[in-house]
């Protein structure tokens, strides 16, 4: 198992709370396919940038290409 940490940055003016329905959209979707473990994904605000740290079952399992959460 491996621990990963997944950033996110915002590039529009958005809120906190639509920010972390996009991320939880987004966990939940990799929960569902079997990517990662567990269902509280703790998310933590930096100055622009978000973070999620997530535990998956192979090194190669949260590589996702850049995607904008609006």
């Amino acid at each position: 198992m491996y621990v990963v940490e997944l950033h996110f940055e915002c590039f529009d003016n958005t809120t906190i709370s639509a920010v972390e329905k996009g991320i939880n959209g987004l966990m939940d979707a990799l929960r569902y396919n079997g990517q990662v473990l567990g269902r509280e994904f703790p998310v933590v605000m930096g100055e622009g940038e978000f973070f999620v740290r997530a535990v998956c079952l192979s090194k190669t399992a949260c590589i996702l290409v850049t995607t904008q959460i609006s």
